[in-house]
């Protein structure tokens, strides 16, 4: 994403239930187990209300290690290489001279001997992917396209693992998009859909 994005969502739905709307973005170098995050979470959306919310443009990563010590979170972009190695003060997240072999993703190396960590990715102040269990020696990739996932699920909390949704989400392309408008429809005996509107553009 090169410019952030101002979401509103409306829920026109005839009856939602208790859903909870989870905003999301898929990792698309984490692999097949790589486990989406709800990114922003409307729990039980009043009908007809506008709820609005900023899909910032930049992002950020940093690390945890097994003893909960963080790194500092960096800003980061597509094509870049970032490094962890233990010196005399600790573990020390940095970035490298390198590019990544692939430029629409970006990744960090284990360089300590002994520590494994998390590595966690934000846009905003929210936390957007993770890869737990990152060894010494091993990398962790990432990749973003510049889209938008929307599910109605049951129950979600911010930051967790998205849990399933009884129906399939929806995917909405972002690029260029100042605003845009998401709409919840169906509802009783129908489905839940979305539609975007990019009509109201900044």
């Amino acid at each position: 994403m090169n410019q952030p994005t101002q979401l509103t969502f409306i829920n026109e739905a005839a009856d939602s239930g208790d859903v909870s709307v989870v905003f999301y973005q898929r990792n698309m170098a984490g692999g097949a187990n790589d486990e989406p995050l709800a990114w922003h979470v409307i729990g039980q959306p009043a009908r007809d209300k506008p709820y609005t919310f900023d899909v910032p443009a930049g992002l950020t990563i940093h690390l945890v290690d097994n003893w909960n010590n963080q790194t500092p979170m960096h800003p980061v972009a597509p094509g870049d290489v970032f490094e962890v190695i233990t010196d005399h003060s600790g573990e020390l997240l940095r970035p490298t001279s390198h590019a990544s072999l692939h430029p629409a993703e970006f990744e960090v190396h284990n360089g300590t001997p002994r520590v494994t960590f998390t590595a966690e990715v934000r846009r905003g102040d929210r936390p957007l992917a993770r890869k737990p269990n990152f060894a010494p020696g091993a990398k962790a990739h990432f990749a973003f396209r510049p889209t938008i996932w929307v599910a109605a699920v049951t129950q979600a909390t911010p930051g967790a693992v998205l849990p399933p949704s009884p129906q399939a989400p929806t995917e909405f392309a972002l690029p260029g998009a100042g605003s845009a408008t998401i709409t919840m429809h169906g509802g009783g005996a129908a489905p839940l859909t979305f539609t975007m509107d990019l009509s109201a553009r900044r």
